[in-house]
């Protein structure tokens, strides 16, 4: 959710941890990552942040992670405040 320059760095660096896996190769069970999915920020072509969406979907197509929810789904939209970082879903892992 994060389009800051830093933001988006970490990002980038926690998907590439994620891919490239733990010492022989093997995928980690924990901890599990979510990636937050919002039109407007990664899930669209144009969005700032789609090239990230577009790497989380190689990793997880490689190793099961990250999950994905949507914060555009009517349930979690509901409870979502433009900016407040406070209204992003939490999960249980």
């Amino acid at each position: 959710m994060d389009t800051s320059p830093e933001g988006r760095l970490v990002i980038r660096e926690v998907l590439n941890a994620i891919d490239a896996g733990l010492g022989n190769g093997e995928t980690p069970i924990f901890p599990i990552s979510v990636f937050q999915l919002k039109s407007g920020v990664n899930y669209n072509v144009d969005d700032k942040n789609y090239d990230l969406f577009r790497q989380a979907c190689k990793v997880s197509a490689k190793r099961l992670f990250p999950n994905f929810v949507s914060i555009d789904a009517p349930y979690n939209l509901q409870y979502y405040k433009p900016g407040d970082y406070n209204s992003y879903i939490a999960t249980i892992n």
